[in-house]
C-alpha cells in the first residue's frame, strides 16, 4: 500500500495547533507554502544542477519544514534526503531528484487544496 500523500494525523495535528482551527490562520499559512515552495524548488533544481551543495541543504531544509508541518509526507522525504546529500557536500546529484521534488510538490498541494475546501 503506498502512503498517503498527506498525512491525515499530522494535519489534525496542525490544524488543533493553528488556534483551535482557525481557518484564516490555516489559509495564510498554506498561502504562504504555496508561495514560497516554487522557489525554494527552483533553488533545490538549480542547486542539484550546479553542484551547490549548501544551496541544497538550505533550500531542502526549509521546504522540508513546512511540508512536514503541514503533513506532505513524501515531499519530507525527498526533502530530508536532499537535506543529507547537501550536508554531506554531496554533488552528482541526478537531476531527476531535482524533478521528483516539483512533482511531489504538486501532488502535495493538490491534495491540501482538497483538504482545505
Amino acid at each position: 500500500m503506498s502512503k498517503p500523500i498527506i498525512d491525515r494525523e499530522a494535519w489534525q495535528t496542525f490544524l488543533g495547533i493553528s488556534e483551535g482551527g482557525d481557518y484564516e490562520f490555516l489559509q495564510e499559512v498554506l498561502d504562504s507554502y504555496f508561495e514560497e515552495a516554487p522557489k525554494l524548488i527552483q533553488d533545490i533544481q538549480l542547486a542539484v544542477l550546479q553542484g551547490d551543495a549548501k544551496k541544497l541543504q538550505h533550500a531542502a531544509h526549509t521546504l522540508k519544514s513546512t511540508s512536514t508541518v503541514l503533513g506532505a509526507v513524501t515531499l519530507t522525504e525527498l526533502c530530508n534526503e536532499l537535506e543529507e546529500l547537501g550536508k554531506a557536500g554531496a554533488t552528482g546529484i541526478p537531476l531527476d531528484r531535482g524533478e521528483a521534488v516539483a512533482q511531489e510538490y504538486a501532488k502535495a498541494k493538490a491534495a491540501l487544496e482538497q483538504v482545505i475546501q
